[in-house]
């Protein structure tokens, strides 16, 4: 939609809806993102509706859970097993499965 500094606004629209979440979410193309810019200049109405998508533009890296590397997955998915099985089993089994080997492999076989 070709916008021009005279382009006034009685209601909202869902094609200003549209251009006004695409604008805030910086996805238009340049030329429509330029005429938007100038068209805000003159247009409370799309000023306000771009106010309000801006909000939730503003809040939505907060508001969503960042995927975690493939590292971080790992090492949670490790922790959380880790955490189950210690709950699950106690004594001396578990104790020595949890600890460091302290020998070689020669040296736990035959003293």
């Amino acid at each position: 939609m070709p916008f021009n500094k005279r382009d006034g606004h009685q209601s909202v629209s869902s094609e200003l809806e549209e251009l006004a979440a695409a604008f805030a979410l910086e996805t238009l193309e340049i030329d429509e993102g330029d005429a938007y810019r100038d068209h805000l200049r003159a247009c409370p109405v799309c000023r306000g509706l771009l106010g309000e998508f801006q909000t939730v533009v503003n809040i939505l890296p907060v508001a969503l859970d960042v995927t975690p590397t493939r590292s971080e997955l790992k090492d949670l998915i490790l922790a959380e097993a880790m955490a189950d099985f210690e709950s699950e089993f106690t004594g001396p089994l578990v104790e020595l499965l949890k600890a460091e080997p302290k020998f070689g492999r020669r040296d736990w076989i035959m003293p």
